[in-house]
């Protein structure tokens, strides 16, 4: 379980900061922070109750899936099924309705990566980003893939093209640039191994 205050629209009309709590298999359950009511027609008024097993979106297809761990500060958008969305919830299968309700608190989604003016995400031109400052994945259309940061590879690397280095490669501790040979001959005699 962790927790994150979040920045959610609620209903497509209220926008308020919310305390989210991320359970294990990545389900949200919201918590308000500050006021948040219903008005009605008479102007009266009446304090939503938290929204609890919330899914939370994240780009899942067939095996693949993009996702990322909330941070506080988010910005995102809860919306509600029309109908009871309980027995998908429960059995990850087609359902029929298991309650009457319509657009009921109960039936909510939390949909993050909608961005407010002061925090619009910086768009990088032809190009598909990953990542943040720090780290990231871009591609770009003319083919060419960037990558920043430090690299933890677990699988074997085939390259059909050259590969290049400004700095030192080191392979099980020998330095591709500064490693010495002993057994050196002249004539048709072989080297021993790196040093």
């Amino acid at each position: 379980m962790k927790r994150f205050i979040l920045f959610v629209l609620f209903c497509g009309s209220v926008f308020a900061q919310t305390e989210m709590i991320l359970d294990d298999l990545g389900n949200g359950n919201f918590y308000k922070n500050d006021s948040l009511y219903y008005v009605f027609i008479d102007t009266s008024a009446l304090p939503l109750p938290p929204l609890v097993d919330v899914p939370v979106k994240f780009i899942k297809f067939g095996g693949f899936t993009i996702c990322a761990e909330p941070k506080a500060g988010d910005e995102g958008l809860a919306h509600f099924s029309d109908r009871c969305i309980d027995g998908w919830w429960e059995s990850s299968q087609n359902s029929v309705p298991l309650d009457i309700r319509f657009h009921d608190l109960s039936d909510a989604f939390f949909e993050s990566g909608y961005s407010s003016k002061n925090n619009a995400i910086k768009i990088i031109p032809n190009a598909l980003h990953m990542g943040a400052d720090s780290a990231f994945i871009r591609m770009f259309e003319d083919g060419t893939i960037e990558v920043k940061g430090n690299m933890t590879i677990d699988g074997s690397v085939t390259a059909t093209g050259v590969i290049e280095s400004n700095v030192d490669v080191t392979a099980q501790g020998k330095s591709l640039v500064s490693h010495t040979h002993g057994g050196v001959q002249s004539g048709s005699s072989s080297t021993l191994p790196p040093n």
